[in-house]
């Protein structure tokens, strides 16, 4: 990997590498159309899957669930509606929801779909993809989870802004930007989705370089309710503004 090339474009940092897998490229899209709204206002939602950079797009999965946690703590099942695309010769599904918050603070939106089979690993997988949604009054972006936990406020966020969030266990992970028209040429692979691992306490500092959506996305071993090993995929969605907004 050109690393003199890759440092122009974004800082990252990571220590010693601790045994995980590592997250796939091919993740749930998970975007708010606006991430910071009034108290009433509705906030509307779009999952799609595929390849974020490239546009690449496959056929959703139904969610298990589609969740909005309240600052207070409160889950709040969403209503999906089923969305059909046509790309080129091809019919593409995704979903959309609408959310209206009733208390001022920081929602969480979270998709979690069906565990699968991945080609070639008998360990089941199970996507969880995350968001924040921004609602008057800083309250409860810090919360701890079971897959990202933010350290940086994940919204209000410039280009080369120093972020940090922790997950449970240290993990390799991947990081890429989401392109609605991907550029032609596409950029050699090392310039599309950037790699990085966390330090020994499960911590991600990077900085990303360009307005728009970003994914993190990072595996971590786990077990079921009948004790058989599951791999989660936490990929948690951030919205950079441009730095003239």
């Amino acid at each position: 990997m050109p690393l003199g090339i890759l440092f122009r474009w974004i800082f990252l940092f990571a220590t010693v590498f601790l045994w995980t897998a590592s997250a796939p490229c091919h993740f749930p899209v998970l975007t708010l159309e606006q991430n910071e709204i009034q108290l009433g206002s509705p906030g509307h939602i779009h999952l799609r899957y595929g390849h974020p950079f490239e546009a690449e797009w496959e056929n959703c999965p139904k969610p298990l669930s589609l969740m909005a946690q309240t600052p207070e703590g409160t889950s709040i099942p969403l209503d999906l509606k089923k969305v059909e695309a046509t790309i080129g010769a091809r019919t593409i599904v995704s979903f959309r929801a609408q959310y209206v918050p009733t208390t001022r603070g920081d929602h969480k939106i979270v998709a979690t779909l069906a565990p699968k089979k991945t080609q070639g690993d008998q360990t089941p997988v199970q996507e969880i993809a995350s968001t924040w949604l921004h609602v008057q009054q800083e309250k409860g972006w810090d919360k701890k989870n079971d897959g990202w936990t933010s350290m940086t406020r994940p919204y209000g966020l410039f280009p080369g802004m120093v972020f940090q969030a922790r997950l449970p266990k240290p993990a390799s992970f991947e990081f890429e930007l989401l392109n609605e028209r991907p550029p032609a040429p596409l950029p050699k692979p090392s310039l599309i989705t950037f790699a990085a691992k966390t330090d020994a306490q499960g911590i991600a500092t990077l900085s990303l370089p360009k307005p728009g959506w970003w994914a993190l996305a990072a595996g971590q071993e786990s077990i079921d309710s009948n004790g058989k090993p599951l791999r989660f995929v936490h990929v948690l969605w951030l919205k950079l503004d441009p730095l003239d907004k």
